[in-house]
């Protein structure tokens, strides 16, 4: 038990807490990590950090691989995507998405990267009787989307060799659909800190979008503000952006992003 800033009792369990410590250290090594490097990390006794490791490998979480190294399990990855699943269908998303869509009267959508490719999860419509075809469930190539290429330009060199393979389409004539002119402008979004699509999908659209990052950093998806060129002027992009990148950074948060949102944006 312990006392907070602000006074009120948290209830904790310090062996729990280590065991999580060292969870999450493991988790978010790219290679996997020593027994001396957990100790190091996390600060523990070696005596706990024996007994805290052997029980995530008796319980399947961690286990060594043939470089002597603590890895995940597929068990653990399991149970990640059956988590990733349920905050997917619980709709938590939907209340900072109501606000982006109230403030800026655009239809707003939440869309997640998986395996190449970017799937809508979230979308509120905007005001007036603009309907986009784009629905929840809808899966899309990166390239022709402010949503896909808000994802497409934090994902690391493998993911984004994975986006490559699978082609790059071309809807529109404005469609970037070229492999070094789309990595070209990959390096443009991350040095302007948001993704336009400028009527890449369908001519008549003009949309704005941000990456959402999860603990570790890494990428989740995207939120993004969709409407018409005349609802939406290139002179007026700017002015949309902070309550875009408010929401981005609210439903990171929400994910266990830990880091300077803004600072993420220019680093890739």
């Amino acid at each position: 038990m312990e006392t907070t800033e602000n006074g009120k009792t948290k209830y904790v369990v310090p062996a729990i807490e280590k065991a999580f410590a060292v969870l999450e250290f493991v988790v978010n090594s790219d290679t996997g990590c020593t027994f001396n490097e957990i100790i190091d990390a996390i600060k523990l006794p070696k005596t706990t950090a024996f007994t805290v490791i052997n029980s995530l490998v008796s319980c399947g979480y961690i286990e060594k691989s043939a470089d002597k190294l603590f890895v995940p399990t597929i068990k653990l990855y399991s149970m990640g995507m059956k988590a990733r699943n349920s905050i997917i269908k619980t709709h938590i998303f939907l209340e900072p998405l109501e606000g982006l869509r109230n403030a800026t009267g655009f239809t707003a959508f939440l869309s997640i990267y998986d395996r190449g490719e970017r799937v809508v999860i979230e979308k509120v419509d905007g005001y007036g009787a603009l309907m986009l075809r784009a629905h929840i469930g809808e899966r899309a190539n990166l390239n022709t989307s402010s949503s896909g290429k808000a994802i497409a330009a934090y994902l690391d060199e493998d993911e984004l060799n994975l986006v490559l393979s699978k082609g790059l389409k071309k809807v529109t004539n404005n469609s970037i659909y070229e492999k070094d002119r789309f990595i070209e402008h990959l390096e443009l979004i991350r040095k302007q800190g948001y993704s336009l699509d400028d009527g890449e999908d369908d001519i008549s659209l003009r949309c704005l979008g941000l990456p959402v990052f999860m603990s570790g950093n890494a990428i989740f998806g995207s939120v993004s503000i969709s409407t018409t060129k005349e609802n939406l002027p290139i002179d007026n992009i700017k002015s949309y952006l902070s309550i875009l990148r408010m929401t981005a950074e609210n439903i990171s948060l929400k994910l266990g992003f830990e880091g300077n949102y803004s600072q993420r944006l220019w680093h890739k």
